[in-house]
This record gives C-alpha cells, structure tokens and sequence, in this order.
C-alpha cells in the first residue's frame, strides 16, 4: 500500500524542467504545461536579443526572447525579476518568458505552469481586477536625483566631490559608500525623513519621482534584511528632452558620470551592461535595455552578497 501510494505521488508530481535554448523549446514547453499560444509576432523593435516574439495567452501578452549566451540571459532575467515595470518574469536556459497585461491572477497561474509546479487552465470570464503601481524599474542605479517636482539640472551622480586618479578606469572615490547622503545599511525610516515624497510600491518597495542630470526618472530604493542595499534610478527614453534618442541619453548620462567618476570600465560587447565604477564597498552601473529605457544602479557590494534573514516556519 505505501509503495502504490509513493508511486501514485511521484507520478503526480511535476516533472523538472529541461534546459531551454530556442524560441521552438519555450513554446513547446509552454504548450506542454497548457499555456495555448496564439497570434504570434516577431518582435523587430528590440535589439538585446537573437531572437524574440510576442503572443497572447487570453488577455495576457506573453513574450518570449531567446539570448545568445547564458551570462546574457542571466544578466537581464536578474534585472527583470527586480524591476515592477517588466511584468511577471520566468527564466529557463537561453529562453525567457515575459507576462504583461490582463489578470494578474491569470499571470500568476501561468508564472506557476512555467516554473514546472502546475498546469495551466484557463481562468473564469471574471477574475481579480488589475492591480499594481508601475515604478517603471526596479534594477541598479544612481545618478544624482533631485525631486519630479522640480525639472532643473542636478549634478549627474552621488554627492562627492573627491575626483578619482584620471588614469584608473572604473575607479570610484574611496568614500563612495552610499547614494546622495544615504549610506548604506540605512533603514526605511531614514529614507522617508529624507524623501517625504517617497511613495510605496504594491511588492513593498519605496520609489519617488525625481529629475537626474535633467532627465526624468523614477528612483527605486530596495533593502535587504531591512537595510538599504540598492538605489536605481530608471529613465524613459520617450520622454527625454529636445527629443533626443535613447542611445543619446545613454551617452549623455555616461559622460555625466565619468565627469563625476572617471572614466568608466566599459566590458566585452554585452546586449545590457554599459560602464562600471566600483570601489571596496559600492558599485555603479550603467545600463542601457532596449525595451524600457536606460538606468543606472548603485549598490552596496557586501550587503548585496549578504544572505536574507527568512523566518524557520515551516521548515
């Protein structure tokens, strides 16, 4: 009788899923877990990827791009997953999966599908209404940010006025072990006193408006263990002034920050990473995706590496 019963679960039991490498993978599996494809188009706007394409799922769009490498697929799965503005994000190999629009109910059904913990069905005609605060981002970033309600130009990074060697690129200063006053491993409480037009995210997170190097952003604060490890501001290239491009933003906050910093470290050619400042503690980045805009993250190197505190219940 056990051993029948064991059998019974294990049959029962979620297969683990296998590694996805082609937009032909994800929409087999998707379909295997009873997410029904249709309406497919190639998405020709984006430019960080070999390969993608849209669909929809009911109500729901649901996209599928295919990265050229792991560390690619990696990079922007980790960004995505860390910033409200991208949708619900699923992350499988080379092949991610990203649900925008209708229920979130029904997104969080196929989230669950995908991940390999059950099958999809269809939702009822009506379900849970839309909800949700759209910061726009939730990634890395860090440039000098003034308030939304003022469009004046501020310094383009952090408060400091220590220069680094001209001749060590990706260098920050010594002291650079914070955002704009804010140190790092501060509480909640101190950003509010700090900010008192911060505003709360539905997932918790603190974000405010706010003008950096003369461009609009939406500045997003993430803690760990309650301690501020991460500030990013996320800039919509749509609404830069004098009507410049998103590769001209992308320039003009570069050179913003290495007339701060020094001149950036600048990788191999990568779909997401632009330039790079860190020293012993912090690390600034700036980023440039293709489908929501530019942003740049500062963050905190040991508090980033640090492990979350959970609660043993149920272990």
């Amino acid at each position: 009788m056990r051993l029948s019963l064991l059998l019974v679960v294990m049959l029962a039991a979620p297969t683990l899923t296998k590694r996805l490498d082609t937009i032909e993978d994800g929409e087999a599996f998707a379909e295997s877990r009873g997410i029904m494809l249709s309406a497919k188009l190639e998405n020709t706007r984006q430019a960080i990827a070999p390969r993608s394409y849209d669909y929809k799922v009911g109500d729901v769009e649901l996209g599928i791009t295919q990265f050229a490498t792991g560390r690619a697929a990696k990079t922007w799965c980790e960004v995505a997953t860390s910033t409200p503005g991208f949708g619900d994000i699923v992350c499988n190999g080379l092949v991610a999966f990203q649900m925008v629009g209708g229920e979130d109910v029904d997104r969080r059904r196929m989230v669950s599908a995908l991940k390999g913990k059950t099958r999809y069905q269809m939702p009822a005609a009506t379900t849970l209404a839309d909800a949700g605060v759209d910061v726009g981002v939730d990634a890395d970033a860090g440039v000098d940010a003034g308030s939304g309600e003022a469009r004046t130009s501020e310094p383009a990074v952090a408060d400091h006025s220590a220069q680094p060697p001209r001749n060590r690129v990706g260098v920050l200063p010594p002291d650079m072990r914070g955002y704009q006053g804010i140190a790092w491993g501060a509480r909640e409480g101190e950003v509010k006193r700090l900010h008192s037009d911060i505003k709360v995210a539905e997932d918790g997170r603190l974000y405010r408006e706010c003008v950096a190097a003369d461009f609009l952003a939406i500045c997003v604060y993430s803690f760990k263990n309650g301690k501020l490890k991460r500030v990013m501001l996320q800039f919509d290239s749509k609404k830069a002034p004098r009507g410049l491009s998103q590769r001209e933003v992308v320039d003009a906050l570069q050179k913003a920050l290495e007339t701060k910093y020094g001149p950036a470290k600048v990788a191999e050619p990568d779909w997401l990473r632009k330039a790079t400042w860190e020293n012993d503690e912090s690390t600034v980045r700036l980023l440039e995706e293709f489908m929501s805009g530019p942003f740049i993250i500062y963050e905190s190197k040991r508090l980033i590496a640090e492990v979350e505190q959970v609660p043993t219940d149920g272990l």
